[in-house]
């Protein structure tokens, strides 16, 4: 049993207790909370907590394709290949650091929801001593590829940023080809290829911001 007054004391009690399988179940059942509040909110869609709850993550039933958490892994094995040119690709490596004062790093994150046919993205920004500043999250339906929803994922962190105000910013993904995209002069006749022009275009817009891939 894990107790706090916020969430944000009680998402870093469970990540203090150091057990993977934990955290990972706890992020899913949020996701799975905050995904029904928008369906109650847009859709005027009523749903029962337990269900919420044995949605997020249903592990030993015939139903396991339709669990948050499986949705998740499986968004993030089904990539897009790597671009065939690489050119100085900026990576911050495999841990998270916190950024230097005066900086913000924004950690951004999609995920595709396969059994509802909707996706959605998250981004959380940390100050230089590594505390929860804001965090951003969008939910729509739409059936998309993993790949795209990073991309959208970058912009509406972008948004969010220029929104703020923030300078001197860092937006962390984990999907190598969105940032070799933004990187490489390849002309991209696709969706992914026009949301990828916007983020340029965002990018120009706003002071030391920059878009970098984390292991």
């Amino acid at each position: 049993m894990v107790s706090a007054t916020n969430f944000r004391d009680w998402l870093l009690n469970v990540l203090s207790r150091g057990q993977p399988s934990m955290f990972e179940e706890a992020l899913m059942v949020s996701w799975s909370i905050w995904k029904d509040r928008n369906d109650f909110l847009w859709n005027k869609k009523i749903n029962v907590i337990a269900n919420v709850i044995v949605y997020a993550h249903l592990q030993n039933t015939g139903a396991l394709q339709h669990s948050v958490l499986n949705q998740w892994n499986l968004a993030r094995s089904n990539r897009f290949e790597l671009l065939p040119v690489i050119l100085h690709t900026y990576s911050s490596g495999e841990h998270w650091t916190a950024p230097d004062v005066g900086f913000v790093k924004v950690i951004v994150d999609g995920v595709v929801f396969a059994a509802s046919q909707s996706y959605g993205v998250g981004g959380i920004a940390r100050g230089n001593d590594g505390r929860v500043i804001e965090a951003f999250s969008l939910h729509k339906a739409d059936c998309v590829h993993p790949s795209l929803v990073e991309a959208i994922g970058v912009i509406e962190a972008l948004s969010w940023v220029k929104k703020k105000g923030w300078q001197h910013t860092t937006i962390e993904i984990d999907l190598l080809v969105v940032v070799q995209a933004l990187e490489n002069n390849i002309v991209m006749q696709s969706v992914f290829g026009s949301v990828i022009d916007c983020c340029l275009n965002l990018l120009k817009s706003l002071v030391n911001v920059h878009v970098c891939y984390v292991k």
